[in-house]
């Protein structure tokens, strides 16, 4: 039995280490090669951002305008307020 945790330790000790460091410079390689992942991520963005779909593009600029309107709304709430507050004084 000792022979035999004798004989793993040695193989451990000299295998195990390269195992310990090749372990995760191939896992940084293979992240990073391009060609693995590239068809993923154009179907991925594809699902995400649909290329020709013009009715959401439309309500996405319709959604803006609205933003873009309260706010210069409320701004414009606030400057009156702001105005009303430095006549009285």
């Amino acid at each position: 039995m000792e022979l035999m945790q004798e004989a793993v330790d040695v193989l451990w000790g000299g295998w195990g280490m390269v195992l310990y460091l090749s372990f995760p410079v191939t896992m940084f390689w293979i992240s990073n090669q391009a060609e693995y992942f590239e068809e993923y991520i154009v179907k991925r963005k594809r699902e995400i951002f649909p290329p020709n779909e013009h009715i959401n593009r439309m309500e996405l600029e319709e959604f803006k305008q609205q933003m873009r309107s309260r706010r210069e709304r409320r701004l414009l709430k606030e400057r009156e307020r702001e105005r009303e507050m430095e006549s009285q004084s």
